[in-house]
């Protein structure tokens, strides 16, 4: 009985020991980890605080660690991630949920940053970090006065909170008060100096062209950092933007000197060489790299970038071809074969070439990424969609937060005529980089075309709230409004477009367009050749005018305009074409048909020459013609559309057969083309009656079954 004592004794022992050790270690790990991310050492301050989430998972602080570490970082998703892990593990984790409002209020999600920190607040009223980001969500909201008071108030209790005196200097910018924010960060210097301080000076000095006064203080930055190039090549920058060149080499030269192992300092030192001073010293310094390290791969590859700039193409493309020889299947190799494709790229003549060398870079490096994205692109051109989505998906496996993949892949979804999947795409480059407003717009331009009005509408506004002037973000939300007949927000929009850029055509074209939507085409005349005396070869204000002129009978008024356009710009297809449509419309059907024989022959892939071309004879009764010149289109044209005009002619003149061929034939071209498995599918089930028919059909659409097209 002792024995068994002794060792139940001995076990509780072990076990408070172990667990001692456990906490001890977490302790120690956090601690690490809040010290190397002070440091800016991300990479090992998230090694410490997976430490800690290794012992404890449910340690709501290594989880807020985790996620502050990736918000650092930029990484908006994972932090998002991280930080409700942290909440849902403790839901009064007050610094989780101030991280996650500050992140919405960055991504310009105003009222659901405010709503965070007011529960915060609520809570604990004197929480700093959440009083600035409440501040900042006030000054979204042009509460100036409240947000300075809000600020300020955090400055009387800590005057060295950083995060406030961000916002401050911020706010004096925008008010045009730089000194305010100039005195209020030199002020806080004397007091506390630190990195973070430092740059949010030159910054300031930077916004308002103060070059000359921030370079003192990146001096003060490189002698604490020695080993930190980007302060170097930051003070580099600054002497160049007020011309002083000489002091702009010496502090490259410097960091060459005094980072003798750093391979972008010298990089850095030749390229600023090539681009801003002399093409021949920057290759005599080069050469110098080169002779005292002659095996190096990247001195020899900057080489010939170097040449390439100077548009020696010959001597660069030596050196790659001398590089792939001498390196063979190793990365340089690789590196150089991609550069001497770039190189060809330059030459449409030697697509070929391009073809060759980029199937042996593939062939030799399967997931060289840079490889992999051309030839994505490239078939993604060529309208091989499957293949850019297979390159594309395969690059992401490795490179998840890849936001321009990520755009490439939905773009292809989209050309596939795939809308949902291209929408789950760009919802997920939204979450990585929330405040790129071209992101956004992209997203939008998907979800217009979905009629998902609302969801577009509110990505818009996000856009526009980081770009306030984006005309991209105006265009979609314009054509919502006339989509919507909202035709009130759409003359508001028109009217700022104006008034923001007079000199341009987009807010008279709108105007005219709105005139139009409304029925009044002669009161929009006006408006579309303002437009076209601002931007005289814009396509989309003349179709709306030539429309406009032919329904109010002013067709002397058009032929003078289109005449006059082609007489200056005799390359104007759409001025031609449209020239063409009102010979048409007049049925003046030899002149049209002169007019579109000849833009198919000038611009054989152009679908609508040779759709007005067909029309044409179907206008005078002439359907076996118009099937000829359908015929011939589609074999210069890869254009669907004429592929699909042509199979509703057959399915009119009563060739069922015919129409069923052509879209078993364009379907092994392009399998997923939703217009033709849907025509296809209608015209199985409409004039077959057989049970296989019927079966296909159904097949066809299956795939519909998930589809919001």
């Amino acid at each position: 009985m002792y024995i068994l004592n002794k060792i139940i004794v001995l076990i509780l022992l072990l076990g408070l020991v172990a667990c001692g050790g456990a906490e001890e270690r977490k302790r120690k790990y956090l601690e690490r980890g809040q010290q190397l991310l002070l440091e800016n050492d991300f990479d090992k301050a998230q090694i410490e605080f997976k430490n800690v989430l290794q012992i404890d998972p449910k340690s709501a602080d290594g989880w807020y660690f985790t996620g502050k570490t990736h918000e650092a970082q930029k990484k908006y998703r994972e932090a998002m991630a991280a930080y409700n892990e942290a909440l849902q593990l403790d839901e009064k984790h007050h610094a989780a949920k101030t991280g996650m409002a500050r992140i919405y209020l960055f991504v310009g999600v105003t009222d659901k940053a405010m709503q965070l920190t007011a529960e915060v607040l609520e809570q604990k009223p004197g929480y700093a970090d959440a009083k600035v980001v409440h501040a900042g969500g006030l000054y979204r909201q042009s509460q100036t006065d409240q947000a300075l008071s809000e600020v300020r108030d955090v400055l009387t209790i800590d005057p060295d909170n950083l995060s406030a005196l961000a916002l401050m200097s911020g706010i004096y910018l925008d008010m045009k008060q730089p000194e305010q924010a100039e005195l209020l960060l030199n002020d806080a210097i004397k007091r506390k100096d630190s990195d973070e301080l430092r740059l949010l000076l030159v910054k300031l000095y930077d916004d308002t062209k103060q070059f000359l006064v921030a370079i003192p203080h990146l001096q003060h930055l490189i002698q604490t950092h020695p080993d930190n190039l980007d302060y170097r090549n930051r003070l580099a920058i600054h002497h160049d933007a007020i011309g002083q060149l000489a002091q702009a080499e010496t502090v490259l030269n410097t960091a060459v000197d005094e980072l003798p192992d750093n391979m972008s300092a010298k990089i850095s030192l030749i390229q600023f060489l090539a681009q801003r001073r002399d093409i021949k010293l920057a290759h005599i310094e080069l050469d110098k790299f080169i002779q005292d390290d002659p095996d190096n791969a990247d001195l020899k590859l900057l080489s010939a970038q170097i040449y390439l700039q100077n548009k020696d193409l010959p001597t660069a493309e030596k050196i790659l071809r001398s590089m792939i020889v001498t390196y063979d299947k190793e990365l340089p190799a690789a590196k150089a074969r991609m550069e001497l494709i770039r190189l060809m790229l330059r030459d449409n003549k030697r697509m070929a070439e391009v073809k060759t060398e980029l199937a042996t870079l593939m062939k030799e490096n399967p997931t060289y990424s840079d490889g992999m994205l051309l030839r994505g692109t490239m078939a993604l051109n060529e309208g091989r969609y499957e293949e850019a989505i297979n390159d594309f998906r395969a690059m992401l496996k490795d490179q998840p937060t890849a936001v321009p993949v990520i755009n490439l892949l939905a773009t292809a979804y989209l050309s596939s005529d795939q809308p949902e999947l291209a929408e789950e795409q760009l919802k997920i480059a939204v979450s990585l980089a929330p405040v790129n407003a071209q992101v956004r717009i992209e997203l939008a331009k998907v979800l217009q075309l979905q009629q998902k009005f609302p969801a577009a509408i509110e990505q818009l506004k996000l856009a526009q709230k980081l770009e306030p002037k984006s005309l991209a973000a105006s265009d979609i939300l314009y054509k919502i409004y006339l989509a919507q007949k909202d035709y009130d927000s759409a003359k508001i929009l028109t009217e700022t477009i104006i008034s923001q850029y007079p000199d341009v055509a987009t807010g008279h074209f709108y105007k005219g367009m709105l005139f139009q939507a409304q029925g009044n085409d002669r009161g929009s005349i006006a408006h579309l050749e303002r437009a076209l005396s601002i931007s005289p070869l814009a396509t989309e204000p003349l179709n709306l005018l030539t429309r406009a002129a032919l329904s109010t009978g002013q067709i002397a008024l058009i032929r003078n305009k289109l005449q006059a356009v082609i007489k200056q710009h005799p390359e104007h297809i759409v001025a031609h074409n449209l020239l063409g449509e009102v010979a048409l419309q007049q049925k003046q059907f030899d002149q049209a048909d002169k007019i579109f024989s000849e833009i198919t022959q000038k611009n054989p892939t152009w679908w609508i020459g040779w759709r007005n071309l067909a029309q044409s004879q179907l206008m005078r009764n002439q359907p076996d013609k118009a099937v000829a010149i359908y015929r011939q289109s589609i074999s210069a044209s890869s254009d669907e559309r004429l592929v699909i005009y042509l199979a509703l002619l057959y399915e009119q003149l009563k060739r069922i057969d015919d129409a069923v061929a052509l879209y078993d034939e364009k379907l092994k071209q392009a399998p997923t083309s939703a217009s033709m498995n849907n025509n296809l599918a209608i015209l199985l089930a409409t004039y077959r009656q057989d049970s296989a028919s019927k079966d296909r059909a159904l097949q066809l659409v299956k795939k519909f079954e998930v589809s919001d097209n």
